[in-house]
Order: structure tokens, then sequence, then C-alpha cells
């Protein structure tokens, strides 16, 4: 899916501006990965209002954060995250910056160059939650570096809303995760926000139906079955079985 720094995503330009050239604007922002300000500049409005509690935690002052957000959010270049998941299939996290209707959208792309299937999206007109806790922990735990393992969990963590979270130890391994790239004090207290406290949804129960499709309980999520923006029955199983791996 990158070719020369860009990310070429299917069909995640069909509901786009015809004047926006998605796949010359977006990039693979994975460099980004490696800066302090990057982790705290990602939480902040996704998972977290506080920046100041971003600053202290990642060590660093809130006008660098505030500068990498609007490297995040240039409409010039819009930087794009993958997470593979297996047999050519990935999630992908793209900011898309477009003028009047910005957001971040999570999109499972199929292998064989099928459409992508947004399962979440973050700011404006949100929908979500996305991604159940064990499909996160799944995910993550494909990759065999233990920075890897985290840096997946926390770029996936904003799409997440599960009320199992709190009961299975996530907050503890969120936390974890959060020292892993660089989070120097406040922790806990930033991973049971992650965890607790999504501002755009609250945790919900995630159930397997009898056909062994994933889905949530919440109204605005597209992995419900009873949305107005639920997925497609075949995207939901699409969706399902990808995750599930």
């Amino acid at each position: 899916m990158s070719r020369e720094g860009k990310m070429i995503i299917p069909g995640h330009g069909d509901s786009l501006p015809e004047a926006v050239d998605v796949d010359l604007i977006t990039f693979d922002g994975a460099d980004l990965m490696g800066e302090p300000e990057f982790w705290a500049a990602y939480c902040l409005n996704q998972s977290i209002e506080d920046d100041s509690l971003l600053a202290r935690a990642w060590a660093v002052e809130v006008p660098s954060i505030r500068e990498m957000q609007r490297a995040l959010w240039s409409p010039d270049a819009w930087p794009t995250f993958e997470v593979p998941i297996d047999g050519g299939s990935s999630l992908v996290v793209v900011f898309r910056n477009v003028e009047d209707d910005s957001g971040v959208d999570y999109l499972v792309v199929p292998p064989g160059g099928r459409d992508c299937i947004r399962v979440a999206t973050l700011e404006g007109g949100y929908q979500g939650p996305g991604i159940s806790w064990d499909e996160v922990l799944r995910v993550a735990n494909r990759a065999a570096d233990p920075l890897a393992r985290a840096q997946r969990m926390l770029l996936l963590a904003p799409a997440l809303g599960d009320v199992e979270v709190a009961d299975s130890g996530g907050v503890d391994m969120l936390a974890d995760a959060l020292r892993a790239v660089g989070v120097q004090a406040h922790s806990e207290e930033v991973a049971e926000l992650i965890a607790t406290e999504n501002l755009q949804w609250e945790p919900v129960e995630w159930r397997t139906t009898e056909g062994g499709i994933r889905v949530c309980a919440s109204e605005e999520s597209p992995r419900s079955m009873n949305s107005a923006v639920s997925l497609s029955d075949e995207q939901l199983r699409v969706v399902s079985e990808l995750l599930a791996g």
C-alpha cells in the first residue's frame, strides 16, 4: 500500500470532493511516531482534552504539541499510519484533512486491492466505536517487537470502546504501552482516560453473533447491526474475519 512514501488506499477517496487527490496527498507517517510530541498530539482531542496533562506525561511543552497537531491536520499532506493484520490486509489510520470536513478515519483494508471499510471516524460527524479490546490485543500482539506492539495498541486506541478494557487489566496494558513510547509520568491516568473517557462515545458491550460476526451495542457505530451507519452484512463479516485472524 505504500509507494515511495505515499499511501494508496483503495476506495478511500470515493466519498471525498473531486478536487482532493487523496492518493497524492496521503503519506506514510511512520517516522512521526518516533517524536514524543506525536503521541501527545495524537491523543489530544481524540482521547484526551487536557493538553497540560499530556505535556507533563511526555515531558514536552504544550506549544510543541500544538505544532505537531498542525502538522497532523495539514490539508496539504495527510499522515497515514498502517497496522498490518495478516495475509496482505491491514488497519489504516488516516487524518482526513478536508476543509470543513476533517476527521480521523479508521479503515480496514482487505487484501487483493478490495475497497477499504471504514469502521470508525473521530472528530466532526463521529462514528464508532470501531474495534473491541480483544481485537486490539490480537492485532497488536502480531508484532514481535515490544515497541511495535505498543505503537499498534495506541494507534488503534482512539477507535476503541469496550467495557472489557477496565475489567481485564486493559488499563495496565495501556499504561505499559504508553511508557514504551516515552511517557515519563501520569501513565496510569492517561491510560484510564484512553480506556474509559473517550471524547466521542462511551465504552459499550461487544458480542459475537451466531454467524460469527463481531458487533457492538452502540447505535453510532458502523459495527452495530442496528445503526443508521451500519456496515453491510458482508462488510461486517469481512471486518470480523480479518480482525479475528
